[in-house]
């Protein structure tokens, strides 16, 4: 017996609901602690580690060839401008903005996943809601999958309810958006892409999950 996924109809951008809820700049215009920003940087492997963020907003921004992993519960996260990064983030009890980024790979759990001109990006992620794909060519998407000790913790904190996973039904506004659900394969060479910084914060990626295996609504057809 086959699995297929359904997934929900173009909208015009005018009729977006996720964009009558939130403002696109709205991540973007914060006061953020100095400790939470990581901005500028090529070619590095970055880790904040537990209690380095301590449920504050996280900026991203203009960073190029780098593995950044954010281990530690956040409140919302912009990432902007960031080009060929393999990026972790720990649950967010809010939103994930990511936009104008290009060859990004991001493993997320948040409330939201909001993208918004992005091009040849991957996304591994657990969302309250049905990520919202705007201006954005060559999508990937996909579940999260990665384990480390402290992540049920980082759930709780972020009052992030496992069994609420939105993931697969992503919505899609514009005519000209491209998105599709990610391969095994691809899965594979993210982790590859992933090796530095999975070594440096103790992550694993075993069969065993945390979260449960979630297709969002889903039918069965014929054996």
């Amino acid at each position: 017996m086959g699995v297929c996924y359904t997934e929900k109809k173009s909208k015009p951008a005018e009729q977006s609901a996720a964009s009558k809820v939130l403002n696109p700049n709205a991540n973007f215009n914060k006061t953020y602690n100095p400790n939470s920003i990581i901005e500028n940087k090529s070619n590095s492997t970055i880790v904040k580690k537990i209690s380095e963020i301590n449920g504050d907003a996280i900026r991203l921004q203009n960073n190029k060839s780098c593995v950044i992993m954010i281990m530690d519960f956040s409140s919302s996260v912009s990432i902007q401008e960031c080009n060929d990064c393999s990026i972790f983030i720990a649950p967010c009890s809010g939103s994930i903005i990511i936009r104008k980024c290009q060859n990004v790979n991001l493993i997320s759990a948040s409330s939201q996943l909001r993208i918004t001109d992005v091009v040849n990006s991957s996304f591994f992620s657990f969302s309250s809601t049905p990520p919202a794909v705007e201006s954005s060519k060559g999508i990937n998407i996909g579940m999260f999958f990665v384990q480390y000790m402290e992540l049920p913790e980082m759930f709780r904190k972020a009052k992030l309810n496992i069994w609420t996973n939105e993931w697969s039904q992503f919505e899609k506004f514009g005519n000209e958006v491209d998105v599709k659900y990610c391969s095994d394969h691809l899965k594979q060479d993210i982790i590859t892409k992933f090796s530095a910084g999975f070594n440096d914060s103790y992550v694993s990626c075993d069969q065993y999950q945390f979260i449960p295996f979630e297709y969002g609504k889903s039918i069965d057809v014929h054996n």
